[in-house]
């Protein structure tokens, strides 16, 4: 069964690629768009997003969580019935992931069985039911701890590497992926093609 992930990959839309050439290893990731589109002059393509929560509330995103104890981490901001881009930051207000919400009333098990997928948990936000995919952009360990300063975000970037949430323990269930091409070829990861404004698309059997 291969991760259903290019939904959430595809909704990040970082790079040409999240996975760099060994070119790009001094790159920095200084920017953090969302919704890919052909068109990349189209203003609602690679919308740039908030990196701090001080940037998020000028933006008009509100805040639905702020408590690590669940089964989510960070501190939780969307825009009223955007449930498409969550943004998640860390305990000093910086970047930490995103999330992408699928209400369940238009999900079906049909064709492919969402219910059973332990990358798709669900959540429940103003009274709406989702199916939540979840990618932190840091070590998911830091989040709720040490947290990352506008020293860091200035240093690092939006991010330091990619963890997708596969279950239910973001601590323990969270698979780190590779950031670098030299480095898939050496994985279960079979590498695809390179979509012009998309990027490498990848995927993993198991």
């Amino acid at each position: 069964m291969k991760y259903f992930i290019i939904v959430l990959i595809v909704s990040i839309n970082v790079t040409c690629g999240l996975l760099l050439s060994a070119d790009d290893l001094e790159s920095k990731w200084d920017s953090f768009k969302v919704t890919w589109g052909p068109n990349s002059f189209n203003p609602e393509y690679f919308v740039k997003q908030p990196r701090t929560i001080a940037e998020a509330k000028q933006n008009n995103y509100q805040q639905i969580s702020d408590q690590c104890e669940d089964i989510f981490l960070g501190q939780r901001f969307m825009k009223p019935n955007d449930y498409g881009v969550i943004l998640i930051y860390d305990n000093q207000g910086t970047i930490a992931g995103v999330q992408m919400g699928i209400p369940a009333s238009m999900i079906t098990d049909k064709f492919y069985k969402y219910s059973t997928q332990k990358m798709f948990n669900r959540d429940t936000i103003a009274g709406v039911e989702l199916y939540i995919l979840t990618a932190y952009f840091v070590d998911p360990r830091t989040i709720c701890q040490s947290g990352r300063n506008p020293s860091h975000l200035n240093h690092e970037g939006t991010g330091t590497g990619l963890w997708l949430q596969n279950g239910s323990n973001p601590i323990r269930d969270s698979i780190e992926m590779p950031l670098y091409d030299n480095t898939v070829n050496n994985t279960k990861w079979a590498k695809g093609v390179c979509l012009p404004t998309m990027g490498m698309s990848n995927n993993k059997s198991r």
